[in-house]
């Protein structure tokens, strides 16, 4: 239905004008049925006299029942037949002759009520009465008791239409807080740790939206305890693994199970290198990911990058066989960013690829225009990623092939280094990959 805003609008404008018809509603039928009961006792001098005429020139009352709705009423009188049925004539008997006031013709009439009539005199000789809505003690005074009911009417009339607005009012008021409640006690079970919390969404407004929003935060944070989880389980793992290698030939070289050899003493070296870079990248990663990690930006060329790096890499892709090449677009501007931070996104890009790429096959170092400033790519020929996990090969500790050594295939946090360091610079990563023909790797640095 629209915003907020507007319901807010729409449903202020609606109960305001719900009351204000409601009483103009009740004040106009009420003051159109006194008014017209003023008017008829009014003009009830020329209703006595006609009554006196009927009477006189049709043998008694015997002709009054023949008369139009109406008749008794004052010249173009509204609603003759609702100021009838509010009069009654009777004869002087107290017999009903005309009926009106809840009385049916023929019927005999309460004393009191007789005497409170008006007297109809025919020749100086009463021969009935008019009987009207009210007693002799307002009689002389018909404006009074007009005035009075026209005040009491628009006081009712206030008063529904009040009522009825502050009954629109407390609904549409429910209508909005009832989400608002939701929310806050969601809210509340959130703070105290119970985070799997959603509430229904019911509209498409602010209220819809902010309900969305919260489910998402709820999903959001709940991913975040199991990623969190699952990167202390990970880190755990990774610090076991060379701390026992270390610890194992620790112990044998000092129970002598072991010999005191370069190649025991080369194991454990590299255990402790392993697990030195394996905190170097955890205290990367954090740094990078707090926005704390200091970046020295300096004007610098794109294809200067890419040489550094296959420069860097060029004698393990020739090991392999592999064919490392540059392909740089000409007169590209100047990237803002610190060289070797980079440097290390593109040695982790292209240790990734040398990894899987097999013998004979290539890797190309790019680089060109794009709108978010230079956009670069590190291709292989390797076999691929599949699709459903192409999203999560950014993910700490994840690896694609999930049977492979990890002292071989290092901690998994290479592309999660590279991706936040990217994004530290203003820039985004991103992968497209196709089984069977390799993997492309893309991120944009910001122009200088």
């Amino acid at each position: 239905m629209g915003s907020l805003h507007t319901k807010l609008i729409i449903a202020f404008l609606a109960i305001s004008l719900v009351g204000t018809l409601l009483a103009a509603a009740y004040v106009w039928w009420t003051t159109t049925q006194e008014f017209n009961l003023f008017l008829t006792v009014q003009n009830r001098a020329s209703i006595l006299e006609r009554l006196a005429e009927a009477y006189r020139t049709g043998d008694g009352w015997e002709r009054l029942e023949r008369l139009p709705d109406g008749a008794l009423g004052p010249p173009r009188m509204p609603h003759a037949v609702a100021v009838r049925n509010r009069i009654a004539v009777v004869d002087a008997a107290g017999r009903v002759v005309w009926g009106g006031r809840g009385y049916q013709r023929g019927e005999m009439i309460p004393l009191r009520d007789y005497q409170e009539g008006v007297p109809i005199l025919v020749d100086g000789r009463e021969v009935g009465r008019l009987l009207l809505e009210y007693g002799p003690a307002m009689r002389d005074q018909p404006w009074k008791r007009f005035m009075n009911r026209f005040y009491l009417a628009l006081g009712l009339g206030t008063v529904s239409g009040t009522v009825i607005a502050l009954l629109l009012g407390v609904v549409v008021a429910r209508s909005l807080t009832s989400p608002l409640r939701e929310l806050t006690q969601a809210t509340r079970a959130m703070s105290a740790g119970d985070l799997d919390q959603h509430i229904p969404v019911r509209s498409d407004d602010e209220l819809g939206e902010l309900a969305r929003s919260f489910n998402q935060l709820s999903d959001d944070l709940l991913a975040s305890r199991e990623l969190r989880r699952q990167m202390t389980a990970d880190i755990a793992h990774e610090l076991r693994t060379p701390l026992s290698l270390i610890l194992g030939h620790a112990e044998g070289l000092v129970d002598g199970v072991l010999p005191a050899s370069a190649e025991t003493y080369e194991i454990i070296h590299d255990e402790a290198r392993r697990l030195n870079r394996l905190i170097d990248d955890l205290r990367t990663l954090t740094l990078s990911d707090a926005g704390e990690l200091t970046l020295e930006r300096e004007a610098i060329s794109p294809g200067a990058l890419l040489e550094r790096a296959a420069a860097a890499h060029g004698a393990d892709a020739e090991s392999q066989g592999v064919a490392l090449t540059l392909d740089v677009e000409d007169d590209l501007p100047l990237v803002n960013a610190d060289s070797d931070r980079i440097a290390q996104v593109l040695h982790n890009l292209l240790s990734n690829a040398l990894r899987y790429t097999p013998e004979e096959g290539s890797i190309v170092l790019s680089a060109a225009m794009s709108d978010e400033g230079v956009s670069f790519a590190v291709r292989d020929t390797g076999p691929g990623i599949p699709e459903e996990e192409l999203e999560r090969i950014f993910d700490r500790f994840y690896r694609e092939d999930k049977a492979r050594h990890r002292h071989d295939g290092g901690a998994g946090l290479g592309l999660a280094i590279a991706k936040s360091l990217v994004e530290r610079h203003g820039g985004r990563m991103w992968a497209e990959s196709e089984v069977g023909r390799g993997t492309a790797f893309y991120f944009t640095l910001p122009a200088a």
